[in-house]
């Protein structure tokens, strides 16, 4: 079965906002309605958008964290992206697509498709978040057709993982996060090593 189309904006645009691979945090960039709403932001087939780097795939990418540390997990086969199987991450979420919301209406659907991540992976209906930044890595050939825009999620209570592909999910300090760095998939490296995230990780 063929995977639904996502959303995407043009490369050009995300090239003035970052250059990566790297982290610019939120108060060095437009608000988040501008940057989804640029000319020329659209719904794409993915295997067309795997492929083609004149587009980048917007991916909300949310950190979660309680009084007992953040959430991170390992990513099973069960994944729909193998380059990552086996890879710890600090952060949950995914593609944007059409049963999210019109393409007119580009914000709200990213926030719908936001909350259904949450709930397809963490079991959380309702949660308050925070724009922090993008990230990006264009250093290989699948990065340099996603980008990264990270949220921060703060909840009172542990969450746990509700999705078969994520694996041995709990929340864990950040001493023990960057115990895992040599073992993370890129994007969670760059955003715990990266001062400016405001997230607290690289200086715990």
């Amino acid at each position: 079965m063929s995977k639904p189309p996502v959303l995407v904006l043009p490369t050009l645009a995300a090239d003035q906002w970052i250059q990566g691979p790297g982290f610019v945090p939120a108060a060095r960039l437009p608000p988040l309605r501008e940057l989804l709403g640029v000319e020329g932001v659209r719904f794409y087939p993915r295997h067309l958008a795997e492929e083609d780097e004149s587009w980048q795939q917007v991916i909300p990418y949310i950190v979660v964290r309680s009084p007992s540390g953040w959430f991170r997990y390992r990513r099973g086969k069960a994944g729909s992206e193998n380059r990552l199987h086996a890879l710890w991450s600090c952060g949950v979420g995914g593609h944007v697509e059409p049963v999210d919301g019109p393409l007119e209406q580009p914000l709200a659907a990213y926030r719908a498709g936001m909350k259904r991540e949450m709930h397809e992976e963490l079991g959380l209906n309702s949660f308050e978040e925070s724009f922090v930044g993008l990230l990006r890595d264009n250093s290989n050939a699948v990065g340099r057709v996603h980008l990264g825009f990270v949220h921060l999620v703060t909840v009172s209570h542990d969450v746990k993982a509700a999705e078969d592909a994520l694996l041995e999910g709990a929340h864990a300090s950040a001493e023990s996060l960057k115990a895992l760095l040599p073992r993370m998939e890129t994007w969670s490296r760059i955003l715990i090593e990266a001062p400016e995230s405001g997230l607290g990780l690289s200086n715990e």
